[in-house]
């Protein structure tokens, strides 16, 4: 016998089992999907690149081979060149920004005594039509593999797709960070590479490259290789996706041509060149709100020292003066009349793929619906548009525009919106639509069950009532008994004679009620846009424009006194040169009761960008009664380094200057033009070289120029205080004492005197030059001489008199004030 060691042998393990369905995953071959992948990646860059060469040159074809317009703020003229530099790095970054990448950035300087600051940019933005053509090129690489490499089983279709979506992520995100964008390190602010790789695109392109390598490989699969999506879940998810998606490409085909073409006539070649790369952003948030989906506008900035001027946070959908007159208003009420046509060609689309349904089962509401909600919940991230930017306390800012939060929900009721149309207003409407369209409409469709057929002819209406078309085939309840299978469209519904006289009656009604219910709502619309607050604005500037000053005061007044309008007249604002020559409104946004129009002004040569406030004042059905607020006046100081009485401005107005104890000055409001200021005309005795001063367009803005007239004497001033000096010291010479009172002269004698005569031989030369306190100091530039004769007793004794003649001569020296008015000078003399 065999010896044992008594020890019970252990039981037989079986071998270690590998997943059943990895033995059908051919390692060596997934090489496929990888080159995919990358052939994809390449593909779509080529593509992008083309996209944005021709954007770049559209944009500085209009701006003089610069992107931006050289007098925009914080841009000194960026050159065409600075970006040809760096055009394979943007490309790299906008692919993976059409993967849900955020572009980003961190800042780090230093701030005098506030030390070094941080802060960041970011920038998030889909460009759709990136995003589609990297789809189109994974579905169309994929499609092409399968064909020329077959998976064979779902193992290998499911393993290729994998790899093809991670190699696509990959190369996404990997290439986006190796070609991040760095910016030298200027006034003392350095910035990390800007790049838009990060966490979200990773995920987003991995499964999006999974999902449409799947899709394509699976529709060129083998007939024997099982579909990704089981059979079931395929075709209950088949109709809903069909209906939201045709109902989107349908919108998209007939809007975004016209978005081209307004592009185009709004901007000319930078409109048209660089509409690929945002004409699908365009269209999709075209689609929002003529869905009356809603989008959210925010602008919200603010620095160390208060809030920024332009913040807004508001919603609009389309219709609530959001949107002007003309082509703006054209462009969303035909949005909103695309939808409509959308929405009943996608439910005809509905009941010719589904066939009728059964409205008393309320889960066959919900497929549809769930799909545009779905929809709804995808366009949430990739209709968004938003820029941060933050700079530790200093500066904070934040800009977006997209969907608001119930936009889905809104989608969802257009969602059954369709369902109602397909179940109650296609059928009737089968007729009007060419057979071989339908059946070219139901290519795919499985046929319909002889029975659902048979069950359709026996709840149709009686002849009386109504009669049935069956416009392909025999399928009469014969046929059906026999178990026939009818391939063709869903039995249309026509009414009888007197349900069609009914119909007609209802038909007729309805849209009398609809036409003047659109009609009434669009006139009020048009006439409200008419007088909407940019016709307020248009009317002001174009009354500077045309130098109606006193028709610019009535729309916006000043609120000051009327002795303060003076270059608020016609007299003199028409006389001014260089005003507004030209200017055009850029937008217009209403938040409820207020509503600011940006416009841009052109002036000498020179282009700003301006916002205009309004406020809206008694609003009825008509006209909302626009006021546009009193900000667009600057404030002009004109002044003089002495006192004057009064100013000429542009030769024709006169204002009056207060006195001051360091000459003259007074702050007027005025409109933009060049003034010419100077003295009037009628002004005697003083002069001013004349001086121009430019205002511009700049709201609530004092100017930077001031026109301080230097002020000199005339002549005449100079011959007036000459001939009263002169007088003055005739009167001083007439007089009998050898000191006399207030006079510029004198002598001293000892002793009792007599006959004593006064005369000056030669006058002094004087100056007259403006004094602090407002008057006009007179000083002597050379001295004149007096001569005195005069009798003295030499004896000291009045008994006994000895008069002796003595004669003398002294230094004339003249001292005083001379002060002008508007028509005389009045002299005062001084010791000193």
């Amino acid at each position: 016998m065999p010896e044992t060691s008594g020890m019970p042998e252990p039981p037989n393990q079986a071998p270690l089992q590998v997943p059943r369905w990895l033995d059908s995953v051919q390692l060596k071959g997934l090489w496929v999907g990888a080159v995919v992948a990358v052939g994809s990646y390449l593909a779509g860059f080529l593509v992008a690149m083309a996209m944005v060469m021709i954007s770049v040159i559209g944009a500085s074809t209009s701006n003089g081979g610069h992107l931006v317009p050289t007098g925009t703020p914080g841009f000194s003229g960026v050159e065409t060149g600075n970006v040809w530099s760096v055009l394979g790095q943007l490309t790299a970054q906008l692919l993976a920004m059409a993967h849900l990448g955020k572009l980003s950035t961190l800042l780090e300087g230093a701030v005098p005594f506030l030390g070094t600051i941080q802060g960041g940019a970011s920038v998030y933005a889909v460009p759709l039509g990136l995003l589609a053509i990297s789809s189109l090129s994974v579905y169309t690489g994929s499609r092409v593999a399968e064909h020329r490499v077959p998976s064979g089983s779902r193992a290998q279709l499911v393993a290729q797709s994998l790899v093809t979506g991670a190699v696509y992520s990959a190369a996404v995100n990997v290439v986006a960070a190796a070609a991040a964008i760095s910016f030298p390190a200027s006034n003392g602010f350095s910035t990390s590479p800007v790049t838009a790789a990060g966490f979200w695109p990773t995920v987003f392109s991995m499964l999006l490259g999974f999902a449409v390598s799947a899709a394509a490989r699976s529709r060129t699969a083998a007939a024997e290789v099982p579909p990704v999506v089981p059979a079931p879940l395929s075709r209950a998810l088949n109709l809903p996706l069909i209906a939201a998606s045709s109902h989107l490409l349908l919108f998209t085909c007939i809007a975004a041509p016209v978005v081209w073409v307004f592009a185009g006539v709004s901007n000319g070649w930078a409109g048209l060149l660089t509409v690929p790369l945002w004409i699908g952003n365009a269209t999709g948030l075209l689609f929002v709100m003529a869905h009356l989906g809603g989008l959210r506008v925010l602008a919200d900035a603010s620095y160390i020292g208060g809030a920024a001027s332009g913040n807004t946070d508001r919603i609009f959908y389309g219709f609530d003066g959001g949107v002007g007159g003309g082509a703006d208003l054209a462009l969303t009420l035909g949005a909103f009349l695309l939808a409509l046509i959308c929405t009943l060609l996608t439910g005809l689309l509905v009941l010719l793929r589904r066939g009728y349904a059964d409205s008393a089962k309320i889960g066959t509401w919900v497929p549809v619906p769930a799909a545009y909600l779905t929809l709804g919940l995808v366009l949430l991230p990739l209709l968004n548009l938003s820029a941060t930017f933050k700079l530790g306390t200093l500066v904070r800012a934040d800009y977006g525009l997209g969907l608001v939060w119930w936009a889905p929900v809104v989608f969802l009721l257009w969602g059954f919106l369709v369902e109602a149309t397909a179940r109650y207003l296609a059928p009737y409407l089968l007729p009007f639509v060419p057979v071989r369209l339908q059946n070219l409409v139901r290519t795919g469709v499985p046929p319909i069950p002889a029975s659902v057929v048979a069950d359709s002819l026996e709840r149709q209406p009686t002849a009386d009532q109504q009669t049935t078309d069956l416009p392909v085939g025999d399928v009469s309840p014969a046929n059906a008994a026999r178990g026939s299978a009818y391939n063709g469209p869903p039995l249309a519904k026509r009414l009888s004679p007197a349900g069609r006289r009914k119909a007609l009656l209802i038909a007729v009604s309805s849209g009398v009620v609809a036409v003047l219910a659109i009609g009434s709502l669009g006139a009020v619309t048009v006439i409200k846009a008419g007088n909407g607050p940019d016709k307020v604005v248009r009317d002001y500037i174009q009354a500077l424009v045309d130098g109606d000053a006193e028709r610019a005061v009535r729309i916006s007044d000043p609120g000051v006194p009327n002795e303060q309008r003076v270059l608020l007249s016609n007299t003199v604002y028409g006389a001014a040169t260089k005003r507004i020559d030209g200017y055009a409104i850029l937008s217009s946004q209403v938040t409820g009761k207020q509503a600011t129009v940006w416009v841009e002004v052109r002036q000498d040569g020179r282009r700003s960008e301006i916002p205009f406030v309004l406020d809206m004042e008694h609003p009825d059905i008509l006209d909302d009664h626009w006021k546009l607020q009193s900000r667009g006046f600057n404030t002009v100081r004109l002044s003089a380094d002495a006192a004057v009485s009064a100013f000429s401005v542009n030769g024709v107005g006169t204002v009056a200057a207060p006195r001051g104890g360091y000459g003259s000055a007074i702050e007027l409001p005025a409109f933009p033009g060049e003034y010419t200021i100077g003295l009037p005309a009628k002004e005697k005795y003083l002069a001013a070289k004349e001086k121009r001063i430019l205002v511009g367009m700049v709201t609530s803005v004092r100017t930077t120029e001031d026109t301080s007239l230097e002020v000199t004497g005339s002549n005449e001033l100079a011959a007036e205080v000459d001939r009263q000096v002169g007088a003055a010291l005739s009167k001083c010479a007439a007089s009998k004492e050898l000191s006399p009172e207030g006079c510029p002269f004198y002598t001293f004698g000892f002793g009792e005197t007599r006959n004593v005569k006064w005369a000056v031989p030669v006058s002094p030369k004087i100056s007259v030059r403006p004094s602090y306190n407002g008057t006009w100091r007179i000083s002597t530039a050379t001295a004149g001489t007096a001569e005195v004769s005069y009798e003295r007793n030499t004896s000291f004794n009045p008994s006994t008199p000895d008069w002796k003649q003595e004669n003398d001569s002294v230094a004339v020296r003249v001292y005083g004030t001379a002060t002008v008015n508007s028509d005389s000078v009045s002299v005062e003399l001084s010791k000193y």
